[in-house]
């Protein structure tokens, strides 16, 4: 929220842009690579071999895949306006952290309770990391 503030308020020198530039596509997308090769087959023996359906089926679909980061490496493909990109990693964003408080409420009400139930939901359900 403070980047969007500062940058949309006071401004940027033109100086930071390229810096900006190369943190958006190469940084940012060499990060969610390296946070990909975190989830080991150990990690996936732990969470259950029942859950590892669920998690392939939420990748095939894309809704595990941080809507941030799709709309990042999407926009310059489909040429899209930086006020463009901006609107919807700002409403992405803003339902993510709305999600982030209210899904473990919900988490626990419909799976009444069951850590891992809930946690395979909750690992499924918030896209933004």
């Amino acid at each position: 929220m403070l980047g969007l503030i500062i940058r949309n308020v006071v401004g940027l020198p033109a100086v930071y842009e390229k810096g900006l530039r190369i943190c958006i596509r190469l940084v940012l997308r060499l990060g969610i690579a390296l946070l990909g090769l975190g989830l080991s087959l150990a990690t996936i023996l732990d969470i259950g071999l029942l859950s590892v359906p669920v998690v392939l089926l939420c990748i095939a679909v894309g809704t595990s895949i941080c809507g941030v980061s799709a709309i990042v490496a999407t926009s310059p493909v489909i040429e899209a306006e930086e006020e463009e990109t901006s609107y919807a990693v700002a409403c992405v964003t803003l339902f993510g952290l709305i999600a982030l408080f209210c899904y473990p409420f919900l988490a626990d009400w419909i799976f009444l309770g069951q850590p891992r139930q809930v946690g395979v939901f909750l690992g499924t359900a918030i896209h933004d990391t």
